[in-house]
């Protein structure tokens, strides 16, 4: 199938079109092979058109009597953007367990974001089950990424297009779900090297991550190793807003990167910032973060003595460190 298109029906439409022995193919014919009325098929060839435009193509054009037809110059440019079998072969993924329907969106949605580039067929075969299934769960994934994230179709198979930072937080958010449902590709040496780098983070910064947080940063690391190792998805530095400030996670960030060979100021920010947003058991008084959560605390134990009428006897700035 060729995968041009972001429209309804539009690779549909462009491969029956391309492949066509016949140099014309009316509007009826057309509309039987799609399963859909004329009036959508116009409506389909108006959006595909304008997508060929925007691609520098010429458009399908109609030809009375006979019907529509596409020139040899874009049939070629769109018959490169074929799939072939070879390209539709089963995704290198194993199922942990068998998904219900929000959990084949959830690994749907990963694996295009990853750039496992599924195509239908793929899909298929990973979850044994319809091409109808599969088509309403692109359905559902289309309509449901977060704003600012859209789904496209590239020469390779289905990818999620947006910034970076959003599909990130995007796999944050959902790994401890893929994790049971998937197995996510690592290595004994890339595990090794993360488990020894976030022991080091303990150590400098004399602060503990629970063993919620320890386990999920090592999944969220390995994963955003593999990113890192295309230079498209990181960072661009310039978008940095200041330089970086002295602090111990700051200090890890860029250890844990240089151990990577990748020397980008925005991902040691980066990197530091997602470490510290996990939860600690233990937090070393010299954290930066001690210094937004003392004013919380503070003002929680002032607001509690107004609200009881009373005044607190003994250390009140003990109380404060503690609730810190």
């Amino acid at each position: 199938m060729i995968c041009f298109s972001n429209s309804r029906h539009g690779n549909d439409l462009l491969t029956i079109l391309c492949e066509s022995k016949a140099k014309f193919t009316d509007s009826q014919s057309l509309a039987d092979q799609l399963h859909i009325s004329r009036r959508s098929l116009f409506y389909t060839i108006k959006k595909v058109n304008s997508e060929l435009n925007a691609a520098d193509l010429d458009p399908i054009s109609y030809i009375r009597p006979t019907g529509y037809i596409i020139n040899t110059a874009t049939k070629q440019a769109l018959l490169a953007m074929t799939l072939n079998d070879e390209d539709e072969s089963k995704l290198d993924v194993r199922l942990l367990k068998t998904p219900r329907n929000n959990e084949r969106q959830i690994i749907d949605t990963f694996l295009m974001i990853s750039d496992y580039f599924p195509v239908i067929s793929s899909m298929q075969q990973l979850f044994n089950v319809s091409k109808n299934t599969i088509l309403s769960d692109i359905r559902y994934v289309k309509a449901n990424l977060p704003e600012g994230l859209k789904m496209i179709n590239t020469s390779r198979g289905k990818a999620i297009y947006g910034p970076e930072m959003l599909k990130r937080r995007w796999i944050m958010s959902n790994l401890p779900t893929i994790s049971k449902l998937i197995q996510l590709p690592t290595s004994a040496q890339r595990r090794s090297y993360i488990d020894q780098q976030l022991k080091k983070f303990e150590q400098i910064t004399g602060s503990t991550l629970t063993g919620n947080a320890f386990n999920t940063l090592m999944q969220y690391l390995n994963w955003y190793i593999l990113r890192l190792s295309n230079h498209h998805y990181r960072l661009p530095v310039d978008q940095v807003k200041q330089s970086i400030a002295y602090s111990l996670s700051n200090m890890w960030a860029q250890r844990f990167l240089k151990g990577l060979k990748i020397d980008n100021v925005a991902e040691v920010q980066y990197l530091s910032e997602i470490v510290n947003a996990n939860q600690f058991s233990y937090i070393n008084q010299d954290n930066p973060m001690m210094n937004k959560l003392r004013p919380i605390a503070k003002q929680i134990v002032k607001l509690w003595m107004l609200s009881a009428n009373t005044s607190l006897t003994g250390n009140i700035n003990k109380l404060i460190e503690n609730l810190t």
